[in-house]
């Protein structure tokens, strides 16, 4: 808790940076990020990567379309979600590298407004996630939410 208010003290780059390395630790994820959403008035919306920690880091600004992908799934549940093999059902993950075995997605939302998502995944049949990542993730989202919510006031 003490590196995530000192980066939501600092700035909104350093608050996401923080969130996805704090769940790749806490979870012993292979990869983490946060999808923020994008909903351009005359554009199909989608989830941009904001911020990537571990085997994926590199991907970062890469992005998801909103109405076929797991975080959009998260966002139409209303909580998290878990997906095993997720390349089976969104066959674009098929190609990434390393293979995703396990993803956990929770929404990020604030006053009732979804935001985007932060997710971790799993490379190996050995990493399974259970009621503790998600209780850890959940927190993470909301801390992750106000931080959001603090930058867009500021930027108001």
């Amino acid at each position: 808790m003490t590196e995530l208010i000192a980066a939501m003290a600092a700035n909104s780059e350093a608050v996401l940076s923080t969130v996805t390395k704090l769940a790749l630790r806490l979870c012993n994820a292979g990869s983490t990020g946060i999808s923020l959403l994008e909903e351009p008035p005359d554009g199909e919306a989608v989830f941009r990567w904001a911020a990537l920690a571990g085997a994926f880091e590199s991907f970062v600004g890469g992005h998801t379309p909103k109405n076929w992908s797991p975080c959009g799934l998260c966002l139409q549940h209303g909580g998290p979600v878990l997906l095993s093999y997720p390349g089976r059902v969104f066959t674009y993950f098929e190609a990434a590298q390393p293979a995703i075995v396990e993803g956990l997605v929770v929404p990020i939302s604030y006053a009732g407004e979804d935001l985007g998502t932060l997710w971790i995944v799993s490379h190996t049949e050995q990493r399974k996630f259970d009621h503790e990542d998600v209780r850890i993730m959940s927190n993470l989202a909301n801390a992750t939410a106000v931080a959001l919510h603090m930058q867009r006031s500021r930027n108001s």
